[in-house]
């Protein structure tokens, strides 16, 4: 029972009565905000009339606005122009590497065409490349074949290899 007398007693609460707001002189600009127009213009506080001037600057702020939109967006544009450029580059590149293989140790008799022959039936080629030495006359005992398609490349490299 002792615990009981311990428990405070419930608080009654009233209503706060309502206090009238006394109308203020206002001094100098009233501003008033997007979510008070209603109200400002039933009491006669609604927004006054931009000058021309205003209307002049707000004018060339929004074409300001938009001409650095515009700028923003065609550099967004000739930037990730550039990038798909440098990746079809480097897609070409890689291609023409993996179309390309090596061939050595070829005699200085053998002529581009007998190697056009031995490598013609691995699919159509592209290129052939042989370097020449100027003193001598005869190629470098390499050349560089480079085939329109990579599969025949590694068909070829695949074949020829060691032969």
């Amino acid at each position: 029972m002792d615990e009981l007398e311990n428990i405070p007693a419930p608080v009654t609460f009233r209503p706060a009565t309502s206090i009238p707001m006394p109308v203020l002189p206002q001094i100098g600009e009233v501003f008033v905000g997007p979510g008070g127009k209603k109200d400002a213009e039933r009491i006669g506080l609604g927004l006054s009339k931009l000058s021309s001037k205003r209307k002049d600057d707000i004018q060339m702020a929004k074409k300001y606005a938009m001409d650095i939109s515009i700028k923003q967006i065609l550099l967004r544009q000739q930037k990730q122009q550039q990038e798909n450029q440098q990746k079809q580059q480097m897609y070409a590149q890689a291609l023409s590497i993996m179309s390309r293989i090596y061939v050595g140790s070829i005699s200085f008799e053998i002529r581009e065409d007998v190697i056009r022959k031995a490598f013609e039936p691995f699919g159509p080629i592209k290129s052939i490349n042989m370097s020449w030495d100027p003193t001598t006359g005869h190629h470098k005992t390499f050349a560089f074949v480079e085939y329109e398609i990579p599969e025949a490349a590694l068909l070829a490299q695949e074949s020829m290899n060691g032969q």
